[in-house]
């Protein structure tokens, strides 16, 4: 490990304690405001049906990714495309050891629920009431989405657009919000898991 880069146990706790306060936040937020939870998505779990959803969900966004990164690479060219690709994942430890892909597996689920439930499931809406439009409201939410990881890059921030959009284009067909933290889930597992050492 890198000096100044945050060992792995501690960016899981830190993960866990944002990924909570958020959580409540949205709960709280969307109990205050008369409406019912089912209309920001937060209905009662189907677990097989959501698992499957959810494994649905992590393939469209995947889909999503390699067909944004291909059209740009048409578009632009395969060294442009290559500059813009570049991630800076240094800030992040990878996970070590048989117990940390375990506290790995806890981070990803909670974080998925976190982005989830304040990007799809409580912005979208807000954000259809406020401009009267589904489409407006994908677009904005995606791009906050896209914007807050820029920390990763050009790179971080082009794959975390596309896959906004998907998974907000998802999120606005089914209402449902657990696919959606499944799938992210998922997402984040696999490429925290894949983070060189």
């Amino acid at each position: 490990m890198e000096q100044g880069t945050p060992s792995f146990v501690y960016e899981v706790l830190v993960t866990v304690v944002r990924s909570l306060g958020a959580i409540a936040l949205v709960l709280f937020l969307v109990s205050r405001s008369g409406e019912p939870f089912g209309a920001f998505g937060l209905r009662r779990p189907r677990i097989v049906s959501d698992l499957l959803g959810g494994v649905g969900t992590f393939v469209l966004g995947m889909a999503g990714y390699y067909v944004t990164w291909y059209g740009l690479a048409l578009l632009l060219g395969g060294h442009r495309t290559a500059v813009l690709a570049r991630y800076d994942l240094t800030s992040l430890a990878p996970p070590s050891g048989t117990g940390s892909y375990a506290l790995l597996a806890m981070m990803s689920i909670l974080n998925g629920m976190a982005e989830e439930m304040v990007m799809r499931a409580y912005l979208i809406r807000r954000f259809e009431q406020l401009f009267r439009s589904t489409f407006a409201a994908l677009v904005v939410a995606a791009a906050l989405f896209a914007s807050y990881h820029s920390y990763q890059g050009s790179g971080g921030v082009i794959s975390a657009a596309a896959l906004g959009l998907v998974y907000g284009a998802v999120f606005c067909v089914f209402r449902r919000l657990w696919p959606l933290a499944v799938g992210h889930a998922i997402q984040d597992f696999i490429s925290l898991a894949m983070l060189e050492r």
